[in-house]
């Protein structure tokens, strides 16, 4: 697949419901009709609301690396349901959205669960990210102050060289033994 190995696609997922929760706190909707309640029937591509009443798939938008399909029940079902105050209080109906991850981001999810994925990312931690940290505050490189993808890499290249020779020369001070420290 094409994206195999790309690990710049993943990108913080909701996988424990904090975004989706305080969504659901700022429309009004109670807790017994949060988003993760609705039933979806495959067979139908629909979503099935607590009262029983379907959400029919409206507009689905690709992502790098997912599709989001959105869902949302008829007005007129809303406005009759005896739910309406706890379940679209904000809305004239329900909306729903089911988000379908590519197979690549699914499989780098589940290997990031191990324990060897994530021994080496905690070394990663130490290693790589170091350096862009140093660069971001010592440095100040924040953001970029030119335009245009050629003159940022120049700034970023700028900013690498100068981070490796104040390193290497920090590094050259130091004794062979202190510099493993």
């Amino acid at each position: 697949m094409e994206l195999d190995g790309r690990t710049d696609l993943i990108g913080a997922y909701d996988t424990d419901n904090k975004r989706s929760e305080a969504q659901r706190k700022r429309q009004g909707i109670s807790e017994e009709f949060a988003a993760k309640v609705f039933v979806f029937d495959v067979g139908s591509n629909q979503f099935v609301c607590p009262a029983g009443k379907t959400l029919s798939l409206k507009r689905s938008k690709a992502g790098e690396g997912k599709v989001e399909h959105y869902y949302k029940a008829a007005a007129t079902d809303c406005q009759a349901c005896p739910f309406r105050a706890q379940c679209c209080p904000q809305a004239k109906a329900r909306n729903v959205i089911r988000i379908e991850e590519a197979e690549a981001v699914a499989r780098f999810r589940e290997k990031m669960q191990t324990q060897a994925a994530k021994e080496l990312y905690k070394k990663r931690s130490r290693i790589a990210e170091f350096p862009f940290c140093w660069i971001k505050e010592k440095f100040g490189l924040r953001r970029f102050h030119v335009r245009g993808l050629a003159k940022a890499r120049m700034e970023l290249w700028w900013a690498t060289l100068a981070y490796n020779i104040q390193r290497w020369i920090s590094l050259r001070w130091q004794g062979p033994e202190e510099s493993l420290v």
